[in-house]
């Protein structure tokens, strides 16, 4: 198995929860976890131009859909990735070939969510194609597409985690919500870095009525009034996560940890975006924050019923 340095590496809080998942699981969870980031790499990092980057990510996608290795090479790698991203695309074979090891289960699970995570990476690629920080592309044209994003990019992986750890029906629909809750504030925060690349995520018909659809203007009243909707919408989607990590409560402790983790996480987050102007910093959750919230956590996992709402807080 990948080794738990790289993990960290290139995942520095989600690398807890994968860690403390339950054992039967946890190969194919790491595992799908590892191959989706190798295919944000292959999207997102160095100097490739955008035909090599679809050529790239269809090529691994192929691979992992056919469980068949052979179907990968990479064998120029480009200028600009670090150390940690370096490392992760020079074992592309290594986890190609512990993905056709898996059970068949956990095959056909794993192949759903990079379908649908590939999927909105191929869009992301074309739909922005060309994009300056002067001639931007964007927003998205429909709030059906902007949902489908969020969706396709992060609230499949709550779907999967229903599917892999063998819950209830009835928790896909707060686990995909919650999945795109923390895909809205991915989106929040990054703005200004994705501005500079040409990329503008929200959707015409969210920012229309703050008169925002030609201009994001970081520090007017109409972006402070959009951010306060924005944002108090996303809270109230990001209380599934509260409700899908309760859920699991007689299922498995260590999951019911690892499932809450991303929602204090996000919930901090928001807390911090509320209070900061954007495009003045990036706002980050530090390694301390992280540690308090997994402590708090796991405290609550082992001694409590339930996990609090953190909304107010």
């Amino acid at each position: 198995m990948v080794s738990k340095k790289l993990i960290q590496k290139v995942s520095r809080s989600f690398s807890l929860s994968l860690f403390f998942l339950p054992k039967a699981h946890r190969e194919a969870v790491t595992l799908a976890y590892l191959l989706a980031r190798f295919g944000d790499t292959l999207v997102d990092s160095g100097s490739w131009d955008t035909p090599t980057r679809l050529t790239h990510l269809e090529n691994f996608e192929n691979a992992i859909l056919f469980a068949k290795p052979n179907l990968w090479h990479l064998r120029n790698f480009p200028d600009g990735l670090t150390d940690a991203e370096h490392e992760l695309l020079s074992i592309g074979p290594d986890l190609l070939t512990q993905f056709a090891s898996l059970p068949n289960d956990d095959r056909a699970s794993i192949r759903v969510v990079i379908q649908k995570l590939f999927g909105a990476m191929k869009w992301d690629l074309s739909a922005f194609n060309g994009g300056t920080a002067l001639n931007p592309i964007g927003p998205i044209e429909a709030e059906k597409q902007f949902d489908w994003y969020c969706e396709n990019i992060a609230g499949c992986v709550g779907e999967f985690w229903v599917r892999i750890f063998k819950l209830p029906e009835s928790l896909i629909d707060p686990a995909i919500k919650y999945g795109k809750a923390l895909q809205r504030i991915n989106i929040y925060r990054d703005a200004p870095e994705d501005l500079k690349k040409g990329r503008i995520y929200f959707s015409q018909s969210l920012l229309r009525p703050f008169g925002l659809e030609k201009n994001l203007d970081w520090n007017t009243n109409n972006w402070k009034n959009f951010s306060d909707f924005y944002l108090n919408e996303t809270e109230d989607l990001l209380e599934n996560g509260l409700k899908f990590s309760n859920a699991i409560f007689n299922s498995s402790r260590r999951l019911r940890w690892a499932s809450y983790l991303p929602y204090g996480i996000g919930a901090l987050t928001l807390k911090r975006l509320k209070l900061s102007r954007l495009g003045d910093r990036r706002v980050k959750i530090s390694r301390s924050d992280v540690r308090g919230l997994a402590l708090k956590a796991a405290w609550t996992s082992f001694f409590r019923k339930s996990f609090s709402s953190c909304s107010s807080a």
